[in-house]
């Protein structure tokens, strides 16, 4: 069995504990969902609450979501390239150490926009703190509302980064002179 590498270790640490308050997360928010139907159209008394909690555990578990599939590289992608770079290298090696810079070159987009959108989120709850906005129904600070999304944006960075260093790190079970398990040359 191949021993993995600490950062991916470390990256599929954060993906397991992500999993589970996602589906913990979809599993509350499922159940608020039938109380509220059951009490709108069963006993003809909606709850708000239920209704503003499904809402604010929905957009938590879709920026978890969203973070899983970064570990997962599981985001819809039109990726032409493969198909391009089969027509001018034959050499598969040399096709997939192209592929891999590009996937690279991805993955920092992708952090870079996160770190954007993340450090304006964080502007917006701290925002929302200091101007002591509360939630309709519940009557929730609304910047603990937005907490999930910065925690996930977080998140997000965290994965694209070690994504990038997954790309380049020296697996301690493979031989000297070989990258990420690939075969030495000979």
């Amino acid at each position: 069995m191949k021993k993995k590498s600490i950062v991916t270790v470390v990256n599929d640490f954060l993906y397991r504990i992500e999993k589970e308050v996602c589906w913990v997360a979809f599993l509350v928010m499922l159940i608020l969902l039938v109380v509220q139907v059951a009490c709108r159209y069963v006993l003809k008394m909606p709850l708000a609450w239920s209704e503003e909690l499904a809402r604010f555990v929905y957009v938590s578990v879709s920026f978890l979501g969203a973070s899983i599939a970064i570990r997962e590289s599981s985001h819809i992608t039109i990726n032409l390239l493969p198909s391009i770079l089969r027509k001018f290298q034959k050499d598969e090696q040399k096709q997939a150490g192209v592929l891999k810079y590009f996937d690279v070159l991805a993955y920092i987009v992708g952090a870079a926009f996160w770190i954007y959108i993340t450090k304006g989120t964080l502007d917006y709850v701290i925002e929302l703190k200091t101007k002591e906005m509360l939630s309709v129904a519940m009557e929730w600070p609304m910047w603990i509302v937005f907490l999930p999304v910065f925690v996930c944006g977080v998140f997000m960075v965290i994965h694209y980064l070690l994504n990038i260093a997954e790309k380049f790190a020296v697996r301690p079970d493979a031989a000297a002179g070989t990258v990420s398990g690939e075969e030495a040359p000979q």
